[in-house]
């Protein structure tokens, strides 16, 4: 329990842990709290299910929705592979600063580089306002951009 950056890499630490990566040949975005809750077994997905299941424990924790949302990242995400529209979640510490989580590329680390590879950027808190970053208008996204900013 907790709303702190120590109880979010705990629980990003634990949903890893317990996690199998497997590409999905339909994409179905699934979060599996109860079963790591309430069981010892593992789940597996791909990156959405990660993100989601890494939020979806936050929550259950006591994490605001209002610190909490997804990255969608367009292809190449920090050079380590090709995939397109990677996801991922992010937490905002009291200080202002976001972490990423839920990544199937590393835990919980700040998300301040690569974000020029954002495409779309979501707060949990208003699941109505994708933002998105288009370059041909330049439209970029900036941590901490709100709906409403």
């Amino acid at each position: 329990m907790g709303d702190n950056l120590a109880t979010v890499k705990k629980i990003d630490r634990m949903v890893h842990d317990r996690f199998d990566y497997r590409r999905e040949d339909k994409d179905v975005w699934d979060a599996y709290p109860e079963t790591l809750l309430f069981s010892h077994d593992h789940v597996d997905g791909d990156c959405d299910d990660l993100a989601a299941t890494v939020i979806a424990m936050s929550l259950c924790a006591g994490v605001p929705r209002s610190k909490l949302g997804l990255v969608i990242t367009s292809s190449d995400w920090d050079n380590l592979d090709s995939i397109s529209d990677h996801i991922l979640g992010f937490y905002q510490d009291d200080n202002g600063k976001f972490w990423s989580i839920g990544d199937t590329k590393r835990r919980t680390t700040p998300l301040h580089h690569n974000m020029d590879r954002v495409s779309h950027w979501l707060w949990l808190d208003d699941t109505r306002a994708w933002r998105k970053n288009d370059p041909r208008v330049g439209t970029k996204i900036h941590v901490g951009d709100r709906p409403d900013s």
